[in-house]
């Protein structure tokens, strides 16, 4: 009896064990690495090229509330290709500088961007985003629904260097209006929208940093009101002074009287006298 339990209990605990799957361990997968350059230690603009017509590149700028947009602005590149097969009876153009990359001189200061571990920022140090409608723009802070805020980097291909998000490198641009006027998305939103890549367009000799504008002068002060003139109190015309006592004249003296004549008597004819009278 006591044989057949423990032969009972054996059994039992042998389909028990079998039952019982072994645990396993997971593993998560490494994630993919990011093609490209993650950081760079420069400044850049950005440019797009219609996927249909890839001769021009136009020019992003960026707008106050931080959306990407592009009007048309051809951007002159200077990124020379080699071109071979010429024929001998043609002479070669004349020799020119050959830049690696589309490249724009500093004197054409536009909007520019950088990278730090594939983050993108503007120059107001915003953050680079495809929001809830797949539009590009930047916005600081980001936005709580925005698909994506990290994961861009930098790639070549076919002698450009390329904005890609997460190793894609196909963008949409899609019109605002009837002008020309295009936002950039990473997905067609529309029909009229068109597939394009992201140039990045380095500054030649690096664009200095744009000088902080001048503030402007303070508005003058309103000057305090003058003080009201004190009345001009007038002075009283003075009594006039009495007129001066007029001197009499002075009385002509009555004149002398005439003195009275002088009678000398005659000598009397005396004696002795001779003369004639």
């Amino acid at each position: 009896m006591k044989f057949s339990t423990v032969a009972l209990t054996l059994s039992a605990f042998a389909m028990v064990s079998a039952g019982v799957a072994k645990p396993k361990y997971y593993k998560p997968k490494p994630k993919p690495e990011l093609p490209g350059l993650k950081t760079v230690d420069y400044e850049f603009a950005l440019g797009v090229r219609e996927k249909c017509d890839p001769d021009d590149i136009f020019l992003v700028f960026e707008i106050d509330d931080g959306q990407l947009e592009h009007n048309g602005e051809v951007v002159d590149c200077k990124c020379e290709k080699d071109k071979r097969g010429y024929k001998k009876y043609i002479p070669p153009p004349p020799p020119v500088e050959l830049v690696e990359y589309c490249t724009i001189d500093k004197t054409d200061c536009v909007d520019t961007f950088t990278l730090c571990e594939t983050v993108l920022f503007d120059y107001k140090k915003r953050i680079g985003e495809i929001v809830a409608n797949h539009q590009f723009q930047f916005d600081n802070p980001v936005q709580p629904d925005a698909l994506y805020t990290k994961g861009w980097t930098i790639v070549e291909k076919d002698g450009y260097l390329l904005l890609a998000l997460n190793g894609c490198t196909d963008f949409w641009e899609c019109p605002v209006d009837d002008c020309g006027l295009y936002k950039l998305y990473d997905a067609s939103i529309d029909s009229k929208c068109k597939e394009i890549e992201i140039i990045i367009i380095l500054i030649d000799e690096e664009c200095p940093p744009e000088p902080c504008p001048e503030p402007c002068p303070p508005e003058p002060e309103c000057p305090e009101p003058c003080p009201e003139p004190e009345p001009v109190v007038e002075p009283e015309c003075p009594e006039p002074c009495p007129p001066e006592p007029e001197c009499p004249e002075p009385e002509c003296p009555e004149p002398c009287p005439e003195p009275e004549p002088v009678v000398v008597p005659k000598p009397k004819k005396g004696k002795g006298y001779k003369g004639k009278y």
